[in-house]
Parts: C-alpha cells; sequence; structure tokens
C-alpha cells in the first residue's frame, strides 16, 4: 500500500495534469484512509505479529515485517479521520504551492502552508507521546527510524568545526581561480 501511495504522489509531483490534481489527491486521501484501516485491523495486526514471531524470515521480510509494525505503532495513536484530514491538508498544500510558484505570488500558499505546520506540529505531539522522544526526535524518526538528535549532532559537530576552521583557507584559494563569464 505504501509503494501505491508513493506512486500516485510521485505522479501528483511530476506529471499529473492541472484538471486531474483535484481527483488524485481525492485517490490519495482514499488510498491513505485504506492504509490506516488495514493498520489498524486487529487482525492484521495480528498476523504480523505472527509473522514476526515466525524467526525464520529472510533479511528483507524482516525488514517488512519491522516496517509494518513500526507503521502499526504510530496508526495505533492517530484517529482515521486525522490522518485523512492530515493528508488531504498536505495534498492541498503542495497544489498551491505549484500555483504559487507559477504565479510568483506567494500568498496563495500561504494559508495552506500555515494549516500544514499546524498539522506538524500536532503529528510531532502525537509521535513524541506515542514513542517517548523529543518532537524534534520523533520528526528525525519518520525519516531515519530510531533516529534522535544527539546522534545527527555526534555526525554534524564535527563537520561544523571542521567547516568554520577551514573557511577562510577555501576562500582565500577560490580567490585565486575566478570564475569564467557566462554567455547568454
Amino acid at each position: 500500500m505504501g509503494q501505491l501511495l508513493s506512486i500516485v504522489s510521485f505522479d501528483l509531483e511530476t506529471c499529473a495534469p492541472e484538471k486531474a490534481i483535484e481527483k488524485q489527491n481525492e485517490l490519495l486521501s482514499f488510498y491513505g484512509a485504506e492504509y490506516a484501516s488495514i493498520s489498524k485491523d486487529p487482525e492484521f495486526i495480528k498476523l504480523v505479529k505472527e509473522a514476526k514471531e515466525l524467526g525464520n524470515l529472510n533479511d528483507a521480510e524482516t525488514l517488512l515485517i519491522d516496517d509494518l509494525l513500526y507503521d502499526i505503532s504510530i496508526m495505533e495513536k492517530i484517529p482515521i479521520e486525522k490522518y485523512i484530514e492530515w493528508g488531504l491538508a498536505t495534498s492541498k498544500c503542495e497544489e498551491m504551492w505549484k500555483k504559487a510558484k507559477n504565479a510568483s505570488d506567494y500568498n496563495i500558499v500561504l494559508p495552506y502552508f500555515k494549516k500544514v505546520i499546524e498539522i506538524k506540529k500536532e503529528e510531532a505531539v502525537l509521535y513524541h507521546l506515542s514513542f517517548h522522544q523529543t518532537p524534534y526526535d520523533s520528526f528525525l524518526s519518520m525519516f531515519e527510524k530510531g533516529e534522535t538528535e544527539e546522534e545527527v549532532n555526534a555526525i554534524f559537530e564535527p563537520l561544523k568545526k571542521f567547516l568554520i576552521d577551514n573557511l577562510d583557507k577555501v576562500l582565500e584559494k577560490q580567490a585565486k581561480f575566478p570564475l569564467p563569464k557566462i554567455e547568454p
């Protein structure tokens, strides 16, 4: 189901004709609701947990089952109506962003963007309560399961120090090589 949602989203972002966008958003919302509903179904949850307990899964199957269990743990905390509302608001904001960008009038997207910000704040609270993390850790974990701010900082702090310490050297060296003139 996740792949189906990805395909519809990709179509929306890349090649859906403008007249089809509203219907595509409705389709995305419908399949999102189905995905949420399946993730909350007690029989489905039971089967996924039984598969995990089998223990004789290959790496791909283990990854799939772990991803399903993660999604189930999140969906347990989110009412389906809220999930649908969030999906529709996000899709509408993306649609309005395209219109605003083409018109060079970003006020078009502003109310939709504000709504998405409010949604993301709500999501952070739900995920935070679900996994006993900070809201920032919750968002990191949505994109890289289990990732924390502490782990990210351990990667980027040394890089930041290196870049700051070497910035003057890099700028000095670049100054010796002027950029070529670009003709239209």
